[in-house]
């Protein structure tokens, strides 16, 4: 599937190598198929952008997953200050714009979207929350009324605990296994391909994230709702 000349056959296999990269066990058996690792470095420079982008998201989630296993828990407070990241609306980037050009004049580091959400969307918001050490918010009108920035700024700055703590509340403890490596930049990209791939979201929950019943998933989806309420 991963060499078809059909590129929705190729963006179909390396999402669902995306979706299975996130359990623990497969992930570890992924890694160590060193003809598969060969095909998504080709595949993550694909001539389309879908399938690039979706390739990409699969690498980070085996490679820096198994990078974070391996560091030494005193790796994550070290090393110098972080960015700050700037989220805002679509309609308010030129004002944002304005904004990030006079952090930088005062020599302040700043991530946006506009400049740096370049190749993996999933890889470069992970690293821009994780390294962030300021998420300043362009609040407006519009911004409050959109879901995909409302939700957002909710779940940056999730940990993985956090996430375990949301799927208790919501009584979801059958798939507390299932996302055991989720935090909250993963869950806000899960939002994502729900919406974006809607076919490919519900069959995923299935296969890849064991739920089983209608029950089941109208229950997480209801949670996923409540996320937009935060």
């Amino acid at each position: 599937m991963m060499k078809s000349e059909d590129y929705r056959i190729r963006l179909f296999a390396t999402k669902l190598i995306w979706q299975l990269a996130f359990n623990c066990t497969i992930r570890e058996e992924l890694e160590s198929n060193s003809t598969l690792m060969e095909l998504l470095d080709r595949l993550s420079k694909d001539t389309n952008k879908e399938v690039c982008n979706s390739t990409h998201g699969a690498l980070w989630v085996i490679q820096k997953q198994s990078k974070e296993k391996a560091r030494p828990p005193s790796a994550a407070v070290t090393g110098p200050p972080g960015h700050i990241m700037i989220s805002y609306q679509w309609n308010s980037q030129g004002t944002m714009l304005k904004v990030n050009r006079a952090l930088q004049d005062a020599g302040i580091k700043v991530w946006m979207d506009v400049e740096q959400m370049a190749g993996s969307t999933l890889q470069a918001m992970a690293e821009a929350v994780e390294k962030a050490s300021v998420v300043l918010i362009g609040v407006s009108a519009k911004y409050k009324d959109s879901p995909n920035c409302r939700t957002e700024p909710a779940l940056v700055t999730w940990t993985k605990a956090d996430v375990s703590a949301w799927l208790k509340d919501n009584a979801l403890h059958f798939c507390l296994n299932s996302f055991a490596e989720y935090d909250g930049s993963l869950i806000y990209q899960l939002q994502k391909l729900r919406k974006e791939a809607p076919e490919f979201f519900y069959s995923s929950l299935r296969k890849d994230l064991a739920f089983t019943s209608l029950h089941e998933i109208l229950q997480f989806l209801k949670a996923l709702e409540k996320i937009n309420s935060l």
